[in-house]
């Protein structure tokens, strides 16, 4: 297994498909200097311990917390509930306090600090729907299983039905107007956001479309050894169409 510090050579596409983007900077600048500074270490220990494509329990988590001083436990740690059986009160404060070191972990192990002491930068992501299994993913993986669109659009759902239920259990005849006014425009302006979120939810799968024809068209020139190395992750004379058809400038 990978011990967490095989970084590939700098000359390398792999590296520079991981990291960068057609060669340019990351979108978003760089990572303030501050951020996850106080966990850097810890991160790194992490990671000597649990490298990327690790598998691990929450017990797992808590125990390395424990040894290293980042959880303060008494006693033996408590055991995950059976399969039905409702989670104690012991289980519960565990699983929180592994998830404040999770978010500790994952934030210093994001920043770009990471890669220049000579680490893959990684994320902890639970095993859903297991909250008691987790997984070590790269940067990379985390950000192709992110789906942003569609757990927003998950949630501003389940928040709609939500108010619609007050909106029904309401006696609306007699609710001041003021309430009454709040209640409805609010109701109608959720519609219109739950809107946006599908459209743009369409936009975002067109634009995937267009980056996997382009990225296929660079993989096929590289093949048949049309573009020169120092070219390799120049844009294409080509351009992708909203559909995502490819036509010629």
């Amino acid at each position: 297994m990978d011990n967490g510090k095989n970084i590939p050579d700098e000359n390398s596409l792999v590296i520079r498909d991981e990291y960068m983007i057609d060669g340019q900077e990351s979108p978003t600048g760089p990572a303030h200097p501050f951020r996850g500074i106080y966990h850097h270490k810890s991160a790194m220990a992490f990671a000597d311990r649990w490298p990327v494509g690790s598998k691990l329990t929450t017990n797992d988590l808590a125990q390395w917390g424990k040894e290293n001083g980042h959880i303060s436990f008494d006693g033996e740690l408590p055991q995950p509930p059976n399969l039905g059986e409702p989670a104690s009160h012991e289980w519960r404060s565990l699983q929180q306090i592994t998830i404040t070191l999770i978010k500790s972990l994952n934030k210093a192990a994001s920043h770009d600090r990471f890669i220049k002491s000579g680490y893959i930068p990684y994320e902890i992501k639970s095993d859903k729907p297991n909250w008691n299994h987790w997984n070590v993913v790269s940067i990379s993986e985390a950000i192709h299983k992110w789906d942003y669109f569609e757990r927003a659009f998950s949630q501003a759902v389940a928040l709609h039905k939500k108010h619609r239920y007050r909106l029904e259990g309401m006696d609306w005849p007699r609710e001041n107007y003021e309430t009454r006014e709040k209640a409805e425009a609010q109701y109608l302006e959720e519609d219109i956001f739950i809107g946006h979120i599908e459209h743009l939810m369409g936009d975002f799968k067109r634009r995937l479309k267009g980056i996997e024809k382009r990225r296929a068209l660079k993989n096929k020139r590289m093949l048949d050894g049309i573009v020169p190395r120092s070219k390799h992750l120049q844009e294409p004379d080509e351009s992708v169409d909203e559909d995502g058809s490819i036509t010629s400038e």
